[in-house]
């Protein structure tokens, strides 16, 4: 009898003990399901099995797998600094999906915890002004008090050199022929700022637009101090200058047009001068003395003077599509050029293979051409 009590001692201890280790485990495996590095890890390798699979279904699991294991990471993370790196890491994925919106929502709370994040205010700023450059005009507004809280935090900070090839997302190819031009993040800044007021005085979507645009002008000049070589500050400072005569042409001083007129090709100048290897300059200087042509009293015989200027311009930079493409639109303005013009948007779809734009525009003037001669 006291044997069997002893036995049912041993088997109870013996539960008992199985339970505790039971937990143990238990909490050991739910201890490891929290921690944050786990699931960055099952995130990276997700992402890696995305990138490298050749099945669209197989590459589209894989990153919503990767997807989930680094919203588990930034959930689990307990500091900041961990937060902003399963952020990041958000990004990139979904710049490769294509999912602008989360990745401008991702930018957003990289900055809400950490203002000071240059990567992430670049980012968001850049894509904000690719959509005001396509057509989105109400974000002008937006990119001018974005670039203000930017050159604030930099001033706070004391940043004066930032070359902004360092703050593009990993998942973007910075390209030394993105339109920054410019390599310091003060100047980027400045330009897009400047540009922006411009934009708004342009769009009437100002109350004072002297004002504004003399605050555009000033940005401009401040890009031109720190970047001389910077071709998009002529460009911009000549359309400023421009609308800054027909400001006051409005007001009755007709001749502020003209003269206004004459300064912007003596900027555009300057920049050929500043830059003579960047062929956006010459086309930039180029594409305003053929709108100057289109607009005078004998505008076939004015934009015929030009002829030999943009020959010149595709001789000294063959290996550049957008010469060619100016030679196109040139040749566009008479009809009897018209197969030069499908022959010069020809040229520039060689050169850049991975343009869309091109061949679209080649597509348009085939059809042109079909419209008016029945050239099938």
């Amino acid at each position: 009898m006291a044997r069997k009590r002893l036995n049912k001692k041993v088997a109870i201890i013996g539960s008992v003990i199985a339970v505790l280790v039971s937990l143990v485990i238990i909490g050991a495996i739910l201890h490891l399901s929290r921690d944050p590095e786990k699931f960055k890890e099952d995130g990276d390798a997700a992402l890696i099995a995305a990138r490298n699979a050749t099945d669209q279904e197989i590459k589209e699991k894989a990153y919503k797998r990767a997807g989930r294991n680094y919203h588990k990471a930034r959930n689990l993370a307990k500091t900041d600094p961990q937060r902003i790196e399963m952020l990041f890491k958000l990004i990139n994925l979904y710049i490769e999906t294509k999912e602008w919106s989360n990745v401008l929502g991702c930018w957003s709370r990289v900055i809400s915890i950490d203002p000071e994040n240059l990567e992430a205010r670049f980012g968001r700023l850049n894509y904000v002004y690719v959509m005001a450059e396509s057509g989105v005009y109400q974000l002008w507004q937006e990119i001018v008090s974005q670039t203000t809280d930017f050159i604030d935090v930099l001033e706070k900070a004391n940043i004066t050199i930032q070359d902004v090839e360092n703050l593009y997302p990993e998942a973007i190819t910075y390209k030394e022929t993105d339109r920054t031009e410019g390599q310091s993040l003060l100047s980027y800044l400045y330009l897009r700022r400047g540009r922006a007021n411009l934009e708004l005085t342009n769009l009437g979507a100002v109350t004072e637009p002297e004002e504004t645009l003399a605050l555009a002008i000033d940005d401009l000049n401040k890009v031109q101090e720190l970047e001389p070589n910077n071709v998009y500050t002529y460009l911009y400072l000549a359309e400023a200058v421009k609308t800054q005569g027909q400001i006051l042409a409005s007001k009755g001083n007709i001749g502020e047009r003209e003269k206004a007129t004459e300064k912007a090709n003596e900027i555009l100048m300057q920049a050929v001068k500043a830059a003579p290897d960047n062929p956006t300059a010459q086309i930039n200087l180029l594409t305003e003395k053929l709108n100057q042509s289109s607009n005078a009293a004998n505008p076939k015989e004015q934009i015929q003077l030009l002829d030999d200027e943009f020959l010149s311009l595709v001789k000294r930079f063959p290996s550049s599509p957008e010469a060619f493409l100016a030679l196109s639109q040139y040749y566009q303005y008479n009809l009897e050029n018209l197969d030069k013009a499908i022959e010069a948007i020809r040229k520039t779809t060689e050169l850049d293979k991975n343009n869309v734009n091109y061949p679209m525009f080649h597509a348009n003037m085939l059809y042109r051409k079909f419209t008016i001669y029945g050239d099938t």
